[in-house]
């Protein structure tokens, strides 16, 4: 990172991955990661979260600097210490740009300190997946103008079977999960519908099923090179995961590997029906009535028959519409020093429940 200029930073060019969870997009930044073009970034909503408070400034002292370093590092949402470099690398090198620094290089040098173990030497590209910036396309195109979104999908019925296995959500009824689906992709399908410049849509079940093709055609898209190897991604995202052992704690390790399992292993097909022998008849055509039009849209059979809503499933529906549009509403949309404290409470209860696990263990 010593050899980085603010010319060569300034050259790299920003990209972007908009998801959901469970659709394939942590397979897909390791196979990125396997081109030595390209830096894709764990999802840190980051450009978003310090936009407001840090767009318009141009300078900075050490001090300016290292209460932003604090406050990205606050406001983080994901395993930064596994994906990232030190708050203290950070800032060394931010220092060495001062006093001059505007919001888009800023970003840029921090994308660079992503995936430590990443040789950067070559990298031209920086692809962030982020499941946030959804509904931020405007200003996502405000900071990054010539930024390329790529729309990573997944048949619904799909994502719902995943999302129950890891129990996310309020409640685990279809409804709702559908409705939370449907709330984030709405916005891919409205983008496209608009004649958004510099958009595509990579179905996950196309992923898996032929990866050399969709990853050389992912890769004209971004403009770089395509490497072969970058379908084995599982070779080096196991060797990265094993390397990092040396550096972060037993328990990170064992997240990695329980929650990452899919990235850890070859690309394979076995997922794309998994939801036939999970879900109901009334959950499937729960989810793919509530889905219909995107289904049509990203070319998604639907079964729905003659299929009516029930009182529940309209009230999961209502339930998922409103805590997704009170999140993005209430949070993202709130100043910064509200998120750095909402994470400080968050972080201060974590450290009282592991001190009570250690103290009743």
């Amino acid at each position: 990172m010593k050899d980085w200029s603010r010319e060569r930073i300034n050259a790299l060019k920003i990209h972007f991955i908009f998801c959901m969870e469970r659709t394939g997009s942590s397979m897909l930044t390791s196979m990125l990661n396997r081109n030595e073009h390209i830096l894709s970034s764990s999802e840190e909503p980051f450009v978003l979260y310090l936009y407001k408070k840090y767009k318009d400034k141009k300078t900075y002292t050490k001090a300016e600097i290292d209460t932003l370093v604090e406050e990205f590092w606050l406001t983080s949402e994901r395993m930064l210490v596994f994906y990232y470099e030190s708050k203290e690398n950070l800032k060394q090198l931010l220092y060495t740009f001062l006093p001059n620094l505007d919001y888009r290089f800023l970003c840029k040098v921090l994308y660079l300190n992503f995936i430590p173990l990443k040789s950067k030497d070559k990298v031209e590209v920086i692809v962030d997946k982020q499941m946030k910036y959804m509904y931020y396309i405007e200003v996502i195109r405000e900071i990054f103008p010539d930024a390329k979104i790529l729309f990573l999908v997944r048949n619904p019925k799909g994502v719902v079977t995943s999302w129950r296995k890891r129990k996310w959500g309020l409640n685990q009824t279809a409804a709702y999960l559908a409705t939370l689906y449907k709330f984030n992709y709405t916005f891919a399908k409205r983008a496209f519908e608009s004649k958004v410049p510099n958009i595509d849509l990579l179905r996950y079940e196309d992923l898996v099923s032929n990866p050399a093709k969709e990853l050389e055609r992912i890769c004209k898209f971004y403009q770089v090179p395509f490497n072969i190897e970058m379908v084995e991604h599982h070779t080096a995202y196991n060797a990265y995961v094993n390397k990092m052992e040396e550096y972060v704690d037993d328990d990170r390790i064992k997240h990695v590997r329980k929650f990452q399992g899919n990235t850890l292993k070859p690309v394979t097909t076995e997922l794309i029906d998994e939801w036939q022998g999970v879900l109901s008849t009334d959950e499937i055509c729960t989810i793919d009535k509530i889905n219909e039009k995107l289904n049509q849209f990203f070319n998604y059979t639907s079964h729905i028959g003659n299929y009516k809503f029930t009182f529940s499933n309209r009230k999961n529906m209502i339930l998922g519409s409103v805590e997704k549009g009170w999140y993005h509403i209430a949070y993202i949309n709130s100043p910064l020093w509200v998120k750095v404290l909402i994470k400080k409470i968050k972080y201060d209860i974590f450290k009282g429940k592991k001190r009570w696990e250690k103290n009743n263990a």
